[in-house]
């Protein structure tokens, strides 16, 4: 059973982890519209770019919670 110590380093390690993909998704956002915004002026290309930006980020954050999921179950083992 975790001691107290191991519980709070377990928390203070997920708070971290949190941070930081509330910091990088939060760039992503930013700097993405600005980007996809210099490349189309009408709002149906607009529209399908956002889409297309859209999709990729759920993809990059779900291949990227795989691998952490799959390092996590490996050490566990």
């Amino acid at each position: 059973m975790p001691n107290q110590n191991h519980r709070r380093a377990v928390l203070r390690n997920s708070l971290k982890a949190a941070g930081v993909y509330l910091v990088l998704g939060a760039a992503w956002i930013f700097f993405s519209d600005r980007f996809v915004e210099g490349m189309a002026f009408d709002p149906e290309t607009l529209t399908t770019l956002q889409t297309y930006k859209g999709w990729f980020y759920v993809f990059l954050t779900a291949l990227l919670a795989f691998f952490l999921w799959y390092r996590f179950q490996s050490r566990l083992e």
